[in-house]
């Protein structure tokens, strides 16, 4: 709210001027008032735009009403926690953590769930942004958050919303609109850790309402960063210092038009990421992998009748994502250079009979082919495989989602059908049941969910044609609303996952020399997991404080997932996967010490994780290692309007006991744990203009 009256301030102030200056021409009065009550019904629109969310349905509903387990993380929740990216601002969601997967590359894990194969989509603007050759997300130092309007995160199945890469959550990032920013925006950021510098960002905004129909907006951003400045040792017992090394870059564009009902959006990421730490083993010839992904996006929408919206889009994506770059024999390398391209159009028509009945339905068609690029460079390695003739894959999705108010309950549905040219049909279900009674409210669950393979996971799979991962998932919320500031939630969830899509090194063929071994997917297994999620929310004039608990654990696991001590050959753990823990706590606060002024402490609390750290003495076995339980604390300073108007300066520190935080790799690769950022004082300097 307080962000909303600043917005308008500039535009009484105004005003107030021009009634001085013809307080006595009526004619002028009355145009002026006319447009403070155009300003005030705008003002308000938007307040009332934005407690709607749009990730868990393509029916618009208010987050108590949604048919998922969301969680809205709005632009004044992530400006004063000083979060640096991505993996802070979700290290606050309940179920959220991350873990390492190889060379450097940070994922996320829900649940208990490795997700960062394609298993949670992640969206900027109603943008993939996963990479289909693996469908690897990848989050650590990468995304800026400077432009975000708001995040709604889904925990929980989004097949029906989303197709093959939502099958245990979504990530929509919602950024700025030229309505939100009417102007240019400049933020710089550096942090400082003991050893090294921590981050150096340069991000911009400009956005401009043309006329009344047309508007544009562009944001970006160029930075560079360390993954820690600490000792990283290998499960051979091999060290180096990642001061010196693991670094990655980033250059992003993001650029928006809309005039009337047409909209079109241009997005570029080039994101490199350096590495020691390879596959397997440190390789002092540090090697770099690029990530390139371009799209170019087209909706248009119109209404045919009064209840009755036609929805049409269409989009082209180019991604060239783990090229690998290596200084060998003097020479600069290229090779793994595999392109993908995407053609992604659909139609869809929303009807609204009053407000008992409203339904949505389309049919999207996807065209994705793929080129090898490595004759383009000096390719030392090529496999043979991407000499042959690579596919084409083709998919096919009609789908239909409803809404049915009663006087009972609220019933939403969704039904999608996935026809692919190679893998196996999928039927994505979604039943729910919502409503609220006063301050209570209650929404049941149930989801079919799936995971589609990516041309990496058939080329690598250990049978002979590799199926989409399933999942079946039941939850129940509950939430009371003690008075306007004082809300609490919980939700219980069962997910049933079979024939998962699992990324491995195979042991016989890890190689020390390399760092890495013979690749390999293999899909023939089930897992179960269990949990339990609640969060309390408090608002005052002085600010606010959340404090949020997750809890799950596995009743049935893979070997691959488990805690397993190698030389007995025994479940340390049945109940818990490597990598991440039981239980996670999280408070976050924001306390405003004058109208300016602003602490921000914030609270991580995990159990203890299990790892595989090291190879024992015959350099076969891995090592199992109890990590002991941990706190993550944070502050951050922020000062709004230093010595004049919209000029911003933020001083904060991250990890600010300096725990001995390590990124722990989630399926038994030989991959030991590698080392977050110890203790980094943070500095954030922005200017509106």
């Amino acid at each position: 709210m307080r962000k909303l009256h600043c917005k308008i301030q500039p535009f009484i102030v105004l005003s107030l001027f021009c009634l001085t200056a013809v307080a006595e021409d009526k004619e002028s009065l009355d145009v002026i008032a006319a447009r403070d009550k155009q300003l005030l019904t705008e003002l308000e629109d938007l307040k009332e735009a934005y407690k709607y969310v749009k990730s868990a349905s393509k029916i618009p509903l208010k987050e108590r009403d949604a048919p998922g387990i969301v969680t809205v993380i709005s632009e004044e929740e992530i400006l004063n926690s000083g979060a640096r990216d991505l993996v802070d601002v979700l290290r606050l969601v309940p179920g959220f953590d991350f873990g390492v997967d190889v060379e450097n590359t940070i994922g996320v894990g829900v649940r208990g769930n490795w997700a960062h194969e394609g298993k949670v989509v992640l969206l900027i603007d109603g943008l993939e942004m996963n990479e289909r050759r693996f469908a690897n997300l990848f989050l650590g130092q990468h995304y800026p958050i400077d432009h975000i309007q708001k995040i709604e995160v889904i925990r929980g199945p989004g097949s029906v919303m989303y197709g093959g890469f939502a099958k245990l959550g979504v990530i929509n990032v919602i950024t700025k609109s030229a309505n939100d920013l009417q102007g240019i925006s400049v933020v710089g950021r550096y942090g400082q850790m003991a050893k090294s510098n921590g981050h150096r960002n340069i991000n911009f905004y400009a956005g401009k309402k043309l006329t009344e129909d047309m508007s544009f907006n562009v944001s970006g951003k160029v930075g560079e960063a360390h993954r820690s400045d600490r000792l990283y040792q290998d499960a051979f017992g091999t060290e180096i210092n990642l001061a010196n090394t693991n670094t990655s870059s980033n250059y992003l564009l993001n650029v928006g038009f809309q005039y009337k009902d047409l909209a079109l959006r241009f997005f570029m990421d080039d994101y490199k990421v350096e590495s020691s730490d390879r596959f397997v083993a440190i390789d002092n010839n540090a090697m770099t992998r690029d990530f390139k992904t371009y799209v170019f996006d087209l909706k248009y929408q119109h209404e045919l009748a009064e209840n009755l919206k036609l929805h049409v889009n269409f989009d082209y994506s180019n991604q060239l994502p783990w090229v690998t770059k290596a200084y060998l024999d003097g020479k600069t390398r290229y090779t793994n250079a595999l392109l993908t391209q995407r053609y992604l159009g659909g139609a869809r028509l929303d009807y609204a009979f009053k407000d008992t009945l409203k339904l949505t339905g389309g049919l999207e068609y996807s065209h994705e082919d793929f080129k090898n690029l490595a004759g383009q460079y000096d390719d030392l390695h090529t496999k043979d495989f991407y000499m042959q003739k690579l596919p084409t894959y083709e998919n096919v999705a009609p789908y239909l989602e409803g809404l049915v108010k009663t006087e009972w309950t609220n019933f939403t549905f969704g039904l999608r059908y996935d026809y692919h040219n190679t893998f196996a049909p999928n039927f994505s279900q979604r039943f729910v049941l919502t409503d609220s009674f006063g301050d209570f409210h209650y929404k049941l669950l149930y989801n079919k969910s799936f995971r589609i393979p990516t041309i990496e996971n058939a080329i690598l799979s250990t049978t002979q044609l590799i199926k989409p991962e399933r999942n079946k998932s039941y939850e129940i919320e509950l939430g009371y609303d003690f008075n306007k500031n004082l809300t609490f939630n919980v939700n219980a969830f069962y997910s049933i996952s079979k024939d998962i899509i699992v990324y491995g090194i195979s042991p016989a063929n890890r190689n020390a020399a390399l760092g890495q071994g013979q690749e390999y997917y293999n899909a023939n297994q089930k897992i179960e997991s269990v949990g339990v999620e609640s969060e309390l929310r408090w608002k005052q004039d002085w600010g606010y404080l959340t404090l949020n608990h997750s809890y799950s654990q596995f009743v049935n696991n893979f070997k691959d997932f488990q805690p397993i001590n190698q030389i007995t050959n025994q479940v340390v753990n049945s109940n818990l996967a490597l990598a991440f823990p039981a239980h996670k706590v999280t408070l976050n606060t924001h306390i405003e010490l004058t109208p300016s002024l602003s602490i921000n402490p914030s609270f991580i609390i995990s159990s203890s994780r299990y790892g595989y750290n090291q190879y024992d003495k015959t350099g076969t076995l891995l090592i199992l290692h109890k990590y002991p339980p941990e706190v993550l604390a944070n502050v951050y300073f922020r000062y709004k309007n230093l010595f004049f108007k919209n000029l911003e300066l933020g001083i904060g520190a991250y990890n600010l006991f300096n725990a001995n935080h390590n990124f722990i790799q989630p399926y038994n690769s030989g991959h030991a744990p590698l080392p977050d950022k110890s203790r980094e004082i943070i500095f954030r300097l922005s200017y509106q203009l």
